[in-house]
């Protein structure tokens, strides 16, 4: 049975929900500046490169040498903490006021 251990059905789901929300995300800008700042669909490819797919390259090998290194649910908690971090950092931006 696939999900038999408990570890193994929650690290399934937690995988699953962080790529529904990576999805919804990595949307989210490119139709952003094509509706409302009329940017054509592949103008904002050397943007995403520089800044989206650069830093992939980079972080993925040091997410592999960290899960050799040190425990893989410690490691999996950064991921996390950083991808909420970036998450409400870009909510903060768009606020008006303190919290």
């Amino acid at each position: 049975m696939c999900c038999s251990s408990r570890n193994v059905g929650l690290a399934l789901a937690v995988i699953l929900l962080y790529t529904l929300t990576s999805l919804s995300n990595s949307s989210l800008a490119p139709n952003f500046l094509v509706a409302v700042a009329s940017v054509a669909a592949g103008a904002d490819r050397p943007l995403f490169l520089t800044y989206a797919v650069v830093p992939m390259l980079a972080l993925v090998p040091l997410s592999v040498f960290l899960m050799r290194r040190f425990d893989a649910r410690l490691t999996l908690v950064i991921g996390l903490v950083a991808f909420a971090a970036a998450g409400f950092l870009g909510t903060k931006s768009r606020m008006n006021g303190p919290l």
